[in-house]
């Protein structure tokens, strides 16, 4: 699953400097109000830290959550079924299916999917 990954990650250079661009807006914008605000305690360092810090967490996930769906589609079953893989190939997503795992990655498996 890792080597399909591999092949496939210059296409996800984009989606970094998405992300990139994402938080540097996001703290732009925050350290903006926080200014605005005006009030001097909070650029203190230990009063700013946290600010920034739980605010680049909200940032990241926030990202993850809105772009990782874009380039990646994990399927456990067989892509076959049903002509997913031309599908989701042809809608620009990378398809790993349960063939791109070893058999000794998979813990159960039935018709409909596998587990790891």
């Amino acid at each position: 699953m890792l080597t399909a990954f591999r092949r496939s990650a210059p296409r996800y250079l984009l989606l970094v400097w998405i992300v990139g661009l994402f938080v540097v807006i996001n703290t732009v914008t925050r350290l903006g109000l926080l200014v605005f605000e005006a009030n001097i305690f909070n650029l203190l360092p230990w009063r700013l830290f946290p600010i920034i810090s739980v605010g680049l967490i909200h940032d990241l996930a926030a990202a993850s959550y809105l772009l990782v769906p874009f380039p990646l589609f994990i399927y456990g079953g067989y892509s076959y079924f049903d002509n997913l893989q031309d599908f989701f190939a042809g809608s620009g997503y990378t398809v790993v299916d349960r063939s791109a795992l070893a058999k000794s990655e998979v813990s159960h498996e039935t018709l409909m999917g596998c587990c790891r």
